[in-house]
């Protein structure tokens, strides 16, 4: 009796431990293909973008790490600044998110150069702590130190107004040229760090960047590491993520995994003279697909593709005109031009065609949030959304006489999820046929 309750005991922790492990949930934590190095805001730093698909279920207490292997087979951890390390690295991966490394003076994957950042308090020759120069910025530790008086200071813009208060000081008083702030001249601190140094750097020393992501799954409550490892055929260099989610016209956010992988050229980095764009940036996509999906009229976003400094993409809400409204109903209390109420692909067009029903192909299978839905659209949805109103001239297409239009939706409640009969075997929605 004893050795069958201890033998019930054993079979049932052993099976327990198996079921509850959670090494699987790392698997829905998805990494990009491609780790961007370009410059962002002046800065070269370095960007992988990370997406939990099962955002059903989000990841408890997120937080990601960077590691570079470099030629000696030393792991050199690598200082994020989004999301801040100083803060844990926490980040919510439910939608994607940029994991960024400031690629500075301080960091692993930069050339050492004697005229980069002289006077160094602590350089990275001389000091085995991983630091970031933005926390000298931001005033949390000293960046350089005064050869004459040995005063720390954060930038270098207050060491000159030092020496030059000194200078003046020292003039009234008569000091001595040799050893005082007179003979000191400040040294030449205006050519940056740029990209095509750091290209030559890590083509040199980089065996491997390693991206660990670390959380808690929330059904399992046991911890899980996602990891994700770039070799230098992995880098892409001058160009940045594209930007991947959207709204659809009923307000709901929708991730597109074929643009979670792709790059775009990085136009601040080509104004300051960097090399052009690696030739991968849409790896798959040849001159037909591009074509292709240049041509296709797809109803828009609700949120325009504004861009801020960097040519980053904003979510500003915009008029949809015939859409989902008037153009004299601004939606968001911002009333732009007529000429950008509408996305390029959706303007009029004087070419010489007849206006007949034509065919766009399907478009790119994307994800909502952890589902794939579809549905017909009926006469009943056409009034109701007002999603099919397109006035244009299309051109003629011999093949059919059928218009496809995307239509980005979820699973509604009360319905199965697997239901969806018009979802072929690699994800994409079938082509959804409209009556005209």
């Amino acid at each position: 009796m004893t050795w069958s309750m201890l033998f019930n005991a054993f079979l049932f922790a052993f099976f327990y431990s198996q079921l509850s492990k959670s090494e699987s949930r790392s698997m829905q934590l998805v990494f990009s293909d491609k780790l961007c190095i370009n410059v962002t805001h002046q800065n070269v730093v370095a960007t992988v973008q990370c997406y939990d698909i099962d955002s059903a279920f989000p990841v408890v207490e997120a937080h990601a790490r960077m590691y570079l292997l470099d030629h000696k087979l030393q792991m050199n951890p690598l200082r994020l600044t989004n999301p801040d390390d100083v803060r844990g690295g926490m980040l919510y991966p439910s939608l994607p998110q940029k994991v960024t490394h400031h690629i500075d003076h301080h960091s692993a994957l930069a050339p050492t150069r004697a005229d980069l950042m002289p006077l160094l308090a602590c350089s990275k020759s001389r000091s085995t702590i991983p630091l970031r120069s933005c926390d000298s910025v931001t005033g949390d530790r000293p960046e350089v130190t005064c050869p004459v008086c040995a005063c720390s200071f954060n930038t270098y813009e207050r060491l000159a107004t030092h020496v030059k208060y000194a200078k003046m000081a020292e003039k009234k008083e008569n000091y001595p040229v040799k050893g005082s702030h007179l003979g000191f001249e400040m040294p030449d601190t205006s050519r940056p760090l740029t990209l095509q140094e750091v290209t030559d750097h890590i083509e040199r020393t980089m065996s491997e960047i390693v991206v660990v992501v670390e959380g808690i799954d929330p059904q399992l409550s046991g911890t899980f590491q996602a990891i994700q490892s770039y070799k230098y055929e992995d880098l892409v260099f001058g160009v940045d993520h594209e930007r991947c989610t959207s709204v659809t016209p009923d307000n709901k956010i929708v991730v597109d995994m074929k643009k979670f992988h792709r790059v775009r050229c990085n136009k601040i980095a080509n104004k300051n003279g960097v090399k052009s764009c690696t030739t991968n940036t849409n790896d798959g996509d040849d001159k037909s697909e591009k074509l292709k999906r240049k041509d296709q009229s797809l109803l828009p976003s609700p949120f325009s593709s504004e861009t801020d400094g960097n040519y980053d993409p904003l979510a500003i809400r915009y008029n949809l005109g015939p859409f989902l409204g008037t153009n004299d109903e601004p939606v968001a209390g911002q009333v732009l031009p007529s000429d950008q109420r509408l996305p390029p692909q959706l303007t009029s067009t004087t070419t010489k065609t007849k206006t007949t029903k034509t065919s766009v192909s399907a478009s790119p299978p994307q994800r909502l949030f952890g589902s794939f839905g579809n549905r017909r659209v009926d006469r009943e949805d056409q009034e109701r959304h007002k999603v099919v109103k397109i006035d244009q001239q299309l051109q003629t297409n011999e093949e059919d006489g059928l218009i496809l239009a995307r239509i980005d939706t979820h699973t509604t409640p009360g319905t199965n999820a697997n239901n969806n009969n018009n979802i072929n075997e690699g994800g994409v929605a079938d082509e959804i046929n409209i009556d005209v």
